[in-house]
């Protein structure tokens, strides 16, 4: 027969003066230790610490932090089971089981005459009743194994909220309330502050940084003290051999109990990259992200900002200058979209150095500028600063190995002279800006109250010019085209015309550039192509009808289709439809042009180059697309016959076009001495006011061509 002492596992006991510290390195020291006792002076146990319930509550290195100071009286539960050492093992297994199954699970104390003795636990119980009553072995049995699957969820959760704690990519740390001693840091906090974790537990953070950086940790807790620990502050911090980090920063007060040395939970996050993924959004919305400058929001903010100032500033003006660079449309069309963004960074750069460090320069979209100048005498200080932007648009931008001159129109405007509102501002810069254009480019202009007459004529165009197409008020006129060889109308190119109620036939100079501005060419471009078809399905079997295509058109994915589309509605050959392109169309997008000619060829369409020499494109180009037929520009012709370089430019193409097998047709021809000198040089067509003015009725020049027989 066995007592309670042959089972009993001598462990010291803590005190009331003792700490959860203690408590922690004696359960390390005694890993098999179920509890332990708490006793009072006279040595008897008034409590008792669990080992796994314990050890979970601390979370292994960061909750030994939190509880390493706090007295064992606020971590102990009460005695549940005592036994007396010299106690039959067997009876008191019998006793215990019956009254306090459950708390037998934490161990209990066994003592000697009163006094704390050691620690008993479920194991020894069971070995007692395996040698002495076998009727209560299988009940301790599975209580053990009930004991033992319970422990490891315990140390499971353990293990994970240490490790949840040390990879929480946030800085964790405690510090003490009465002295800011560390008892704990994470990983990751250790790292954001660029210190040792060794090294900085039981220590202040700011005995382990620089003075600047421990500066700025005392600022960061007198502030957050102020205000209030728990709103999070964003702090910027610079560790040593660091960049600068931006933390946003939280302390939260933990409560002890009976307890005056209360802790500190500080929590920080880097935010480092959020703050620059704002700053970013901001620069998006109110910077212009291919040149840098300020855009058009920016614009109408700053603006209203001085109108608003401006009553209590005397003698204050400010002026606003609208900027639009000349023939930048071409560079895109000739060069790409890359060769036009490089114009435009480069007139940003002018644009800086032109202006005084005050000014304020903008980019408000597409070849599209402003400048905005306050001063006392705004005005004449814009015509001064307009005139230098003159002349530094009117130097040429280097594109690589190639030189364009561009040049550029300038509009101004005047607060409080022409306008209280910034808006209105905006739109009379713009107004005269117009206006320098309407007058020949590359000059300022002034806003005039007349210039609002010119802008309402504009917009009405626009209405009306929307509505044109509806109305059945655009008209296709065809300008006769004539075989030199033997004298016959063989074609007719289709001019689109505009016949407006009030205004009667507006000019395609004049709509034509509205309907580009307005997204508009694409429609009328279709509508010319079936309305050609259709005409030319009227006229003599063999008279082609030739359509001009826009840049637009043939970079648009349904071009064929649309071809398809008319010359099916119609009925008219393939054959006799003649699409003429410019040379703008040929510089980029090289793929997709090839793709839609080799498509329109098997169609039967022939393919004609518009305007060819006036452009940047060379003569490979005749070679790589084969053109059906080559169109020399108006400017060459009009220098005959007295002009040799234009004789010659002439005599060039007509030579080459021959060996390549393409028709050779001379635009602009209105008289015979040019018609001569053409039929000398070997072209084979012509079309001109000499041949005939475009007309709503082709089939008059097929009865009656008065110039058979005159230039024979």
């Amino acid at each position: 027969m066995k007592n309670l002492r042959d089972f009993t596992l001598l462990v010291e006991a803590l005190t009331m003066d003792d700490t959860g510290d203690t408590a922690f390195d004696r359960f390390q020291q005694v890993p098999t230790c179920p509890a332990l006792a708490v006793v009072d002076s006279q040595n008897r146990p008034i409590g008792m610490i669990e080992r796994n319930t314990f050890l979970l509550s601390l979370g292994g290195n960061f909750g030994r932090a939190v509880f390493a100071r706090r007295s064992v009286s606020l971590l102990m539960t009460p005695v549940t089971v005592v036994g007396e050492a010299e106690a039959d093992a067997a009876d008191f297994a019998e006793t215990a089981l019956s009254q306090h199954s459950h708390d037998l699970l934490r161990g209990f104390i066994i003592v000697d005459q009163g006094a704390y003795f050691g620690i008993g636990s479920i194991v020894d119980l069971l070995r007692a009743a395996t040698l002495e009553r076998t009727d209560n072995a299988k009940q301790l049995r599975s209580m053990a194994r009930d004991l033992r699957r319970s422990n490891r969820a315990l140390e499971r959760q353990r293990l994970l909220a240490e490790a949840v704690i040390e990879h929480i990519p946030s800085l964790i740390a405690v510090r003490h309330q009465s002295n800011g001693h560390v008892r704990l840091i994470n990983r990751a906090g250790a790292a954001m502050l660029g210190i040792s974790r060794d090294g900085v537990i039981g220590h202040k953070v700011e005995e382990q940084v620089s003075r600047g950086f421990a500066r700025q940790i005392r600022r960061t807790d007198a502030i957050m003290a102020h205000h209030g620990s728990t709103q999070p502050l964003d702090v910027g911090i610079v560790a040593k051999g660091r960049e600068r980090r931006i933390l946003r920063v939280m302390n939260i007060p933990i409560s002890m109990p009976n307890d005056d040395d209360n802790l500190e939970l500080t929590i920080a996050e880097d935010v480092t990259e959020v703050r620059k993924a704002s700053s970013r959004i901001q620069e998006l919305a109110h910077f212009d992200m291919l040149t840098g400058l300020p855009n058009r929001i920016q614009l109408h903010n700053r603006l209203s900002e001085m109108l608003e100032a401006s009553p209590s500033r005397a003698q204050r003006e400010v002026a606003v200058i609208a900027i639009d660079l000349d023939r930048f449309k071409m560079v895109n069309d000739t060069f790409g979209h890359h060769a036009g963004d490089a114009v435009l960074r480069e007139m940003a750069k002018r644009l800086r150095s032109t202006l005084r460090e005050t000014d304020l320069p903008v980019r408000l979209g597409g070849d599209e500028f402003a400048v905005v100048i306050e001063a006392p005498q705004a005005e004449s200080l814009a015509e001064k600063i307009s005139e230098r932007l003159i002349a530094t648009m009117k130097d040429p931008f280097q594109l690589g190995d190639k030189v364009v001159h561009l040049g550029g129109s300038i509009g101004i405007a005047v607060f409080p002279t022409d306008c209280q509102d910034a808006g209105d501002l905006i739109k009379f810069a713009d107004l005269a800006l117009y206006r320098a254009k309407a007058d020949g480019k590359g000059r300022w202009r002034r806003f005039s109250p007349d210039m609002r007459e010119g802008l309402e004529q504009r917009n009405a165009m626009e209405v009306d010019l929307r509505c044109a197409l509806a109305l059945g008020q655009l008209e296709v006129h065809m300008q006769p085209q004539l075989d030199i060889a033997n004298n016959r109308i063989t074609g007719f190119e289709c001019l689109m015309r505009w016949n407006h109620p009030t205004r009667g036939y507006v000019p395609p100079a004049v709509f034509i550039p509205i309907a580009e501005d307005i997204g508009l060419i694409d429609q009328l471009g279709e509508w010319i192509l079936e309305e050609a078809c259709r005409i030319g399905s009227t006229l003599d079997p063999s008279i082609a009808v030739a359509v001009n295509i826009s840049a637009l058109q043939f970079r648009l994915t349904g071009l064929v289709d649309s071809v398809k589309l008319a010359l099916g509605k119609s009925g008219m050959d393939p054959r006799r439809l003649e699409l003429e392109i410019t040379e703008s169309v040929l510089i980029h997008d090289e793929e997709l042009v090839m793709a839609s000619i080799t498509e329109l060829r098997a169609l039967g369409v022939r393919i004609a180059i518009d305007d060819f020499g006036t452009g940047f494109a060379s003569f490979v180009y005749l070679h790589r697309y084969a053109f059906d037929t080559i169109k020399i520009d108006r400017s060459f012709v009009n220098g005959l016959p007295d002009n040799r370089s234009s004789r010659a430019i002439i005599s060039a193409v007509i030579v080459l076009g021959r060996q390549l097998g393409a028709t050779i047709t001379a635009e602009g021809v209105e008289t015979e001495i040019q018609f001569a000198t053409l039929k000398q040089l070997g072209c084979m067509q012509v079309q001109g006011y000499l041949i005939g003015r475009p007309t709503a009725n082709p089939h008059k020049y097929l009865t009656d061509f008065n110039l058979i027989g005159k230039v024979a």
